[in-house]
């Protein structure tokens, strides 16, 4: 500073004349002049005629700080004139001795062409303040300049924030994403502040400021076309001092002309040079020089987005994100639902991309790499995930369905991420809260109108009772608390316990084993209805617990709360078998998902990319509305990059969406306007699956419910909300199981019966003597017991068929008729409950009464009243045979079924019931009783009946056809056998009982011809023989019809032209016998036999005596 003191003062002075009002600039003209020159003189005129020639001659330099074209003109004539240099404050075309502060208009809008050219600029928004210098600026660009310009005009006394909504709304809102800024004085720091706060200062975008820019500018990325020599300003005082100082330097060296001055004027002035600065970690670097002929980049350069290289567009890039994935935090099973869902985000993008319905002059960008956990929320893992996303993320974001987004919104806020959630899907009541989640919105409704909606639904279906499970989570308890209220409102009923409700969310099936006794006790309850309030994937897991524990299609009606709906089937992890089996017929409430014109026009476009449109609409809808809403404050320039004001405006939409008007509750994050749909999972006939809407829910219509289709459910109809008793039973079907036990039980004693009985009866029949038969030789007269004769082998053929195989599924009527005559209790479902206990305690009672009878006529106890012996006499002769033939078989079938305890409805042996009466326990109380009365009366009533059926012909006047007495004997304990084969196997092993019943009636078959004569009459013998060949026949035919598997006509016909074959081919025998031994007087009635038989004794002697007359 010293030896720039002695400088001045060695040097000789300049006079210097400065020309123009403005005392300020004078003065620092001065002031910086004297830096360089100290003791020259500074003189200020207000025009230049007010210069003397005197004073002119002179004069080393002429300033010249007005800026017009008439002061300009003077100041050139004056140069030229005088010789005398003269700087111009203005830019200009510097000549001999005519020289200019800034580059001329042309070199200025040159480079500026320059510029445009080289960043391959296409359309441009040049941003400036109105000035003499600056209109010219931008009058030249526009001949210059061959691009799209899009001028702006700001006053200079608009505040930052008046310029931030000029630029959102006349340059972000036409998708400007070039900036050119042409300031002075403080303009460019509000140009720069503005360009910031319009978040137009992002990648791909550029930004060229000039010349006075070069101190106010600190935006990153920013380019600014400067003089040379003038980088280090930082104050508009050293700006100027900088741009003037290669003038006044020049009279550092003393005693110059102006020849000289003029001279070095021309040598270190570049006219027209430019520093291309950029602002680089807020710091400016120069990275280039440019002039009228050239633009170019020498050195690192750092744009918006903090890239080294430029990023260039076809339109701006609007970036909103999701998360598209499929994958969860390392060490958790991915989940891929979501990525099914988000195919209409994508959808979406591409239709508002196509569409150009929304911000046409911008372009918008999916960012799909938030792959930051789907359903599994993991703090550290998602916090890194967000950290290093959140930068791309854009201006919106759909998250995923699952609740974790509860926890990541969460989270965001804690790391001050501010990004807004717009959810396509999902449905958890607490995200209603705008006070705690101010950043979210969703497409659905709550679960809490869901499960409202379904608590009205419960009684148009008829129902009053239901069970419910949930899990221990915010959705599912936050249904549970709705559905517990609703159920007080509604007045229906939850079955199952309250500590058996709740489970923990289950994500793979090692979860299911320890619900498994909850399951059961769903099961043991008998309600049809179960409420899944689970969030995914827990509900589909349940029902492979389900189908796990014998749960079968058709056992229960599912009421599913999960978005998830068909494609859990195919989940990741799951198994289709059994979810498949169970989940058709089952129910689910949500949004409507294609309402009005404008959504069955998406819905059609939509299926022209895929058929899978389950719970698209609801992601289209979260893409559309947040376009919506960028779209609106992009015309309202506003910024939809500020979370507050997007949320804002968010939450102030109307629109018409896929799944109807879309607008927001002031009060919440829920949908103020909605439809409901109750869609029905069901697989048709070639096993495609469907998801149909069957009902419109308008909870805010007068109408609340419209049917559009039926829906389906497994059981074939709407069920009723209770599963009905088997049979009357106290029980359902469902909880009906073999009992091997019983099973066992019921063998044993029936085989030990059979022994016993079969002992007796050979003992007792070695202790009695039969009359040998002989054929009959002489002609006799038919008696009524003769008719009874023939009449028991056609009965016994009847009851045999009866207790052999089935046939009813080719001849009902025939197999019923049967099992009525024989009051075979195996197949006819009459004889049950009320009718098997009248039949039983007939059987019983009666046969015990002729037991008694037996006894007391056996052993003469008849007190002391003759008559009554007499008449014990009489009963015992007239109920011998009924009840020792042609009751055999149906009271021996009907006692043993006591015994008929081999299905039950638990474990134990007292939880087997009768076969016959499901309300009776076996083994236990009053069926115990009976078991021992029925066992006592087989092991009696058998060989009793057998061996008085041989005495009734022995003792039985008038009685012409009898039978071998062996015969008999074996007939019966045949008949015993085979009655209990039958209890043993003929239900659960058909073909095998038809082979064994076969084999033993063959046996039988044979042991007659062996035996030659069963009966004494030859013709009685035939018809035994015609009648067992039809028995064979009939169960040949059953054998066949039970090992092949054909429609039931061919044995219908086989069975009936087998039987007129065998009857025709045998009365065609009969035919060809000798005399007929026994003959029937013409004239008499039926009722003349039976008073043959029972009357008086003079009705017998005198029909005896005529018949001899008549002889």
């Amino acid at each position: 500073m010293i030896l720039l003191v002695c400088l001045l003062l060695l040097s000789s002075a300049y006079n210097i004349a400065f020309i123009g009002n403005d005392k300020s600039k004078f003065q620092f003209l001065q002031e910086s002049f004297q830096v360089f020159s100290g003791q020259s003189k500074f003189n200020q005129y207000l025009s230049i005629t007010e210069i003397s020639d005197a004073t002119l001659s002179e004069l080393s330099l002429i300033i010249d700080s007005r800026d017009s074209e008439i002061s300009l003109s003077q100041s050139m004539d004056l140069a030229n004139k005088n010789e005398i240099p003269v700087l111009i404050l203005s830019p200009g075309q510097n000549s001999k001795f005519l020289f200019f502060l800034e580059s001329s208009y042309e070199c200025i809008t040159s480079t500026i062409a320059n510029a445009v050219d080289f960043f391959k600029m296409t359309e441009v928004g040049v941003v400036w303040s109105y000035s003499q210098k600056n209109k010219i600026i931008v009058d030249m660009l526009k001949s210059v300049c061959d691009r799209k310009l899009l001028f702006v005009s700001i006053s200079n006394f608009e505040n930052p924030k008046e310029i931030e909504k000029i630029f959102g709304k006349m340059l972000k809102a036409e998708g400007i994403q070039d900036f050119l800024f042409i300031g002075d004085n403080e303009n460019c720091n509000n140009y720069s502040k503005g360009l910031e706060a319009s978040y137009l200062t992002r990648q791909g975008n550029l930004a060229i400021f000039l010349n006075e820019c070069v101190y106010q500018i600190n935006t990153n990325g920013a380019f600014i076309l400067s003089k040379v020599g003038v980088l280090y300003s930082n104050t508009s005082t050293e700006y100027n001092f900088n741009m003037i100082k290669p003038y006044f330097s020049v009279f550092q060296e003393n005693g110059l002309s102006t020849y000289q001055i003029a001279h070095m004027f021309e040598k270190v002035i570049n006219p027209c040079s430019f520093d291309i600065v950029n602002i680089q970690n807020n710091k400016r670097v120069i990275v280039g020089k440019a002039d009228n002929n050239d633009f170019n980049i020498t050195n690192t350069a750092i744009y918006f987005g903090g890239k080294n290289e430029t990023t260039r567009f076809s339109r701006p890039q609007i970036v909103i994100s999701a998360n598209t994935g499929f994958l969860n935090p390392p060490g958790y099973s991915n989940v891929y639902q979501n990525v099914k869902y988000q195919k209409g985000t994508y959808f979406a993008v591409e239709k508002v991309n196509k569409d150009r319905f929304y911000f046409p002059k911008y372009d918008l960008i999916l960012y799909d790499k938030v792959d930051c956990g789907v359903s599994v929320f993991d703090a550290n893992y998602s916090r890194d995930c967000f950290i290093k996303h959140a930068p791309h993320m854009g201006n919106a974001y759909v998250p995923t369905i699952n609740t974790i987004t509860i926890n990541i919104l969460k989270q965001l806020q804690s790391l001050k991420i501010n990004i807004p959630f717009i959810g396509g899907g999902g449905s958890v009541s607490v995200l209603s809260n705008k006070t705690n989640f101010p950043m979210f919105t969703r497409m659905t409704s709550s679960s809490t109108l869901f499960t409202i909606a379904w608590s009205k639904l419960i009684d148009l279906y008829g129902w009053s009772n239901i069970m419910i499970f949930y899990t221990n989570d915010s959705y599912g308890l936050a249904i549970y608390e709705v559905m517990k209220k609703e159920s007080l409102v509604e007045g229906f009923n939850i079955l199952n316990k309250e500590e058996e409700r709740m489970i923990n969310p289950i994500t793979n099936t090692s979860q299911l084993s320890i619900y498994y006794d909850r399951i059961n006790s769903a099961i043991n309850i008998g309600c049809n209805i179960m409420f899944l309030a689970m969030s995914d994937p827990s509900p589909f897991f349940w029902l492979e617990g389900l189908y796990d524990v014998g749960v079968k299609r058709g056992d229960f009606v599912y009421i599913f709360f999960s978005l998830t709906g068909l494609d859990g089937l195919n989940a990741t992890g799951g198994n289709y078998t059994k979810r498949a089996e169970l989940m058709h017929g089952s129910l689910f409430i949500y949004n409507a998902a294609w309402v009005g014109e404008f959504g069955e026009k998406v819905k059609k476009d939509y299926l022209n990319k895929s058929n899978d449109i389950w719970a698209r609409s609801f992601f289209i809808d979260a893409v559309l509305s947040a376009s919506n809403t960028i779209d609106f404050l992009l015309n309202q320039g506003k910024f939809f990059e500020n979370s507050t004001e997007f949320m804002n405006a968010q939450r102030n939409t109307r629109m018409e969406g896929c799944t109807g008007t879309i607008s927001f509750d002031h009060y919440s994050n829920d949908r103020n306007l909605y439809y409901f749909n109750l869609y029905n999972f069901y697989q048709d006939n070639a096993s495609e699956w469907h998801g149909d809407a069957v009902l419109l829910i308008s909870p805010l219509s007068p109408i609340y419910y419209t049917a559009l289709q039926e829906p389906i459910f497994a059981q074939g109809k709407i069920p009723s909300d209770m599963k009905e008793n088997y049979m009357n039973c106290p029980f359902r079907e469902s909880k009906i199981q073999d009992s091997k036990t019983g099973e066992g039980i019921k063998i044993i004693v029936s085989v030990g019966l059979l022994i016993i009985a079969t002992i007796l009866t050979f003992y007792v029949s070695k202790k009695v003597k039969y009359t040998k038969i002989i054929p009959l030789s002489v002609v006799c007269q038919a008696s009524f017991q003769d008719y009874l004769a023939l009449g028991f082998t056609f009965v016994e053929s009847i009851q045999l068929i009866a207790i052999g195989p089935s046939f009813i599924v080719f001849n009902r009527f025939l197999s019923n008729a049967s099992e009525y005559i024989s009051l075979n209790l195996s197949k006819a479902v009459a004889f049950r409950n009320t009718t098997f206990w009248i039949i039983f305690y007939s059987m019983l009672f009666s046969t015990y009464v002729w037991l008694l009878i037996l006894v007391l006529t056996g052993f003469r106890i008849c007190g002391f009243s003759k008559t009554a012996c007499k008449r014990l006499e009489q009963i015992k002769v007239l109920s011998i045979p009924i009840l020792s033939n042609y009751l055999f078989i149906p009271v021996t079938v009907c006692i043993l079924s006591i015994l008929a305890c081999d299905k039950a409805t638990g474990p134990d042996l007292t939880d087997t019931y009768l076969n016959y009466d499901c309300n009776t326990r076996c083994w236990r109380n009053k069926h115990l009783v009976y078991v021992v009365l029925a066992c006592f009366l087989i092991i009696t009533y058998i060989p009793m009946a057998i061996l008085y059926r041989t005495l009734w012909q022995e003792d039985t006047n008038g009685l012409n056809i009898r039978a071998n007495s062996k015969f008999l004997v074996l007939k019966n304990i045949v008949f015993v056998i085979l009655i209990v084969i039958a209890k043993i196997i003929k239900e659960s092993s058909p073909l095998a009982y038809s082979i064994v019943f076969t084999i033993i009636m063959l046996g039988l078959l044979i042991y007659i011809f062996y035996l030659k004569d069963p009966f004494n009459y030859d013709r009685a013998n035939y018809i035994l023989i015609i009648m067992y060949t039809c028995v064979v026949w009939n169960t040949l035919i059953c054998t066949l019809s039970n090992s092949i598997e054909i429609i039931s006509y061919p044995w219908l016909i086989l069975q009936l032209v087998g039987w007129v074959i065998i009857i025709s081919v045998g009365l065609f025998f009969i035919k060809k016998l000798p005399q007929n031994m026994i003959i029937v007087k013409r004239g008499r009635e039926i009722s003349d036999l039976f008073k043959f038989a029972f009357g008086k004794g003079t009705y017998r002697k005198s029909t005896y005596d005529a018949t001899k007359v008549a002889e």
